[in-house]
């Protein structure tokens, strides 16, 4: 009984343990156990304590880290909330167009769960539509191609109709025999964030689709929902992670099968929006674990006409992006690369 909220606002408000796997640079998904004996800190108190700048010459290729800088600069936030922007859609237009080969039997493709905390008046919303423009655009230039598909289809099933009717009147057989076959509707972003939707959309995009939630909140309102025979919602997005879970709803909806899915998700949400959905089922299904959390420290932005983004950083991520949208896969699987030593060295620890 009680607030069951309390000790997830306490978790968030007394400073998130950085992950061990990526040094701390984000803040990772396992906080330390509340102290009741611990006053809350501020913000500016828990990031001076625990916050270290993310390693952006390190970490992205020179094209990502120069846009990177270039907004950050251009909107006075802290490098690291434009490069959580940066790295997922990167991860998201690799998709499964690359994997990397962990040891003989596992592979894993690109892409995160990732969702910047932050109090309202931050400047959370721009970077992250920086960082997702042109993965936007792409994906409007696929939705006219799309429907130009659609429209060609629509004449041929006509055709077919006419066709058929004709050869019935005749007594004949219809020549066409099988009529066409609707024409899959890629896609690279969702924006929508429903289940069903976000299912649809990887059934037509094998490489992965990206899923982008300005307000995360709302996407976490909708996990109480309960599907008939099937759980909450909730149940259903742990299942975008499992071939088999995927497999089956997709024959529910009559879809074609899906190997291993990817869905990498981009998203703002205010810490109390988060702390209202941190509770026991949370933390045992795994959930929780699968969020990669970023809250940089920031204050109220200094804005200043002067102080434009480097159009030519922007050109270069807009290039870069569409280059990785372009990766051949090999057949319906993606291209294994292997760990450099260091790099192996890095993920064990």
């Amino acid at each position: 009984g009680g607030d069951k909220s309390l000790a997830a606002k306490t978790y968030i408000q007394q400073r998130w343990e950085p992950d061990p796997r990526i040094s701390g640079y984000f803040t990772g998904a396992t906080p330390r156990q509340p102290d009741a004996n611990r006053t809350l800190m501020t913000d500016e108190e828990q990031h001076q304590e625990g916050f270290r700048p993310f390693p952006v010459d390190e970490a992205l290729p020179p094209v990502a880290a120069r846009f990177t800088k270039a907004v950050a600069k251009s909107l006075g936030v802290n490098e690291a909330h434009v490069a959580a922007a940066v790295a997922t859609v990167m991860g998201g237009a690799v998709g499964r167009r690359r994997l990397l080969r962990v040891s003989r039997t596992y592979r894993e493709p690109a892409g995160f769960w990732l969702l910047t905390l932050g109090r309202p008046g931050l400047t959370k919303t721009a970077p992250l539509s920086l960082a997702t423009k042109p993965l936007m655009e792409a994906d409007e230039k696929q939705e006219r191609e799309n429907k130009m598909a659609w429209g060609r289809y629509q004449n041929h099933l006509e055709m077919w109709k006419r066709e058929a009717k004709a050869a019935a009147k005749d007594g004949g057989g219809n020549s066409l025999r099988h009529p066409p076959e609707p024409p899959p509707q890629p896609a690279y972003v969702v924006t929508a964030a429903t289940l069903p939707g976000v299912v649809d959309g990887l059934a037509d995009s094998p490489m992965g689709l990206t899923l982008i939630v300005n307000d995360a909140g709302d996407w976490l309102d909708s996990f109480s929902r309960h599907q008939a025979g099937k759980g909450t919602t909730q149940d259903g997005w742990l299942q975008l992670d499992d071939a088999d879970g995927l497999y089956k709803e997709m024959l529910r909806k009559g879809r074609k099968t899906l190997k291993n899915p990817r869905l990498s998700i981009l998203g703002n949400i205010q810490p109390e929006r988060l702390a209202e959905h941190l509770n026991r089922k949370t933390w045992g299904n795994g959930f929780v674990q699968r969020l990669l959390l970023v809250s940089p420290p920031g204050s109220l932005p200094d804005w200043d006409d002067a102080n434009e983004a480097d159009q030519a950083a922007i050109d270069g991520w807009n290039l870069l992006v569409k280059r990785l949208l372009e990766l051949t896969p090999a057949g319906s699987d993606g291209v294994e690369l292997s760990l450099a030593p260091d790099a192996r060295e890095a993920w064990i620890q």
